[in-house]
């Protein structure tokens, strides 16, 4: 069985879609802690932080995995890439983090 052609030799379709996994999973891991610190003194903003955090870092890994096979059928064709959606997406949600995080040392 042949293995599917590259696209670039660089592999970097390839690379960006680990990058984007890795990013969900280290998320994941700054969210538990993050909730294990607020649980203590901010029950509230805590499952607020848990549940906000695990919808938005599915939202990535899914969006990064759909963004990947586009990637891949459209370079394949020799068509147009997508544009950086994503990336400004994720963007957005480290804004949002690091405000939430001030407002709370601020909120104290």
């Amino acid at each position: 069985m042949t293995p599917p052609r590259l696209w670039d030799a660089g592999a970097q379709h390839e690379r960006t879609a680990l990058a984007w996994s890795r990013t969900s999973l280290s998320t994941c891991g700054l969210l538990a802690v993050l909730v294990r610190v607020l649980a203590g003194h901010r029950p509230h903003l805590a499952v607020a932080v848990a549940v906000a955090g695990v919808v938005s870092t599915a939202a990535v890994g899914v969006a990064a995995g759909r963004r990947y096979r586009t990637v891949r059928r459209r370079a394949d064709a020799g068509g147009p890439l997508p544009g950086p959606a994503l990336p400004v997406a994720g963007t957005i949600l480290t804004v949002l983090a690091g405000a939430s995080a001030l407002l709370d040392v601020v909120l104290g």
